[in-house]
């Protein structure tokens, strides 16, 4: 019987000594993310697939890699807005954030960025894009529709948009990157 009690209180003694079921799991580091990987544009095609794919899957991080650090976005009223603000922007979107007016964004749906022209390479003329030498240019007919979080609402964007975009790697290792898109979608 001693043996018993000794054994026990022997047992007892090692299990709070070890924290027992109150201890931490061993102290490891929470599990981290993995890290995200975007695929890279080797063609300006490419770039525009990836762009329906990041933009309807809400990739923050994708998105902000496929666009290039000098990207615009030129609307209808011949405003730009700058990388920083298209990234502050899509932030709010992508994470279900209330934005201007207090609306959110709970889907997007990329139906149709189908290309009407051909790539042509950008003219030193053009007043927002002629300064990038190594960019090119091609009209889109797109469809996206903004599903308001709360309502039985959609934006709809739909109609020309011409996208632009830049080769940021070499021509051995060619890294397509968004420069820039003009708005079309509506007469002013």
């Amino acid at each position: 019987m001693r043996f018993r009690q000794l054994l026990f209180f022997t047992l007892l003694v090692a299990f709070f000594a070890t924290g027992g079921i109150f201890s931490p799991d061993n102290d490891e580091e929470p599990p981290t993310k993995p890290p995200v990987t975007c695929s890279k544009a080797r063609t300006p095609d490419q770039a525009l697939n990836i762009f329906k794919e990041v933009y309807s899957d809400r990739n923050l991080d994708c998105y902000r890699e496929l666009l290039s650090p000098d990207y615009i976005f030129v609307n209808l009223d011949g405003n730009y807005t700058n990388y920083d603000h298209e990234i502050a922007i899509s932030e709010k979107m992508f994470n279900g954030l209330a934005g201007r007016d207090g609306v959110i964004i709970s889907d997007i749906s990329v139906v149709q960025v189908d290309p009407t022209d051909t790539w042509e390479d950008t003219v030193p003329s053009d007043p927002d894009f002629g300064g990038f030498p190594d960019s090119k240019y091609q009209a889109y007919d797109i469809e996206i529709r903004f599903t308001i979080s709360g309502q039985n609402l959609v934006y709809l964007v739909k109609g020309p948009v011409v996208y632009y975009v830049t080769n940021e790697g070499s021509d051995s290792d060619p890294d397509y990157k968004l420069l820039g898109m003009r708005d079309q979608t509506a007469v002013p």
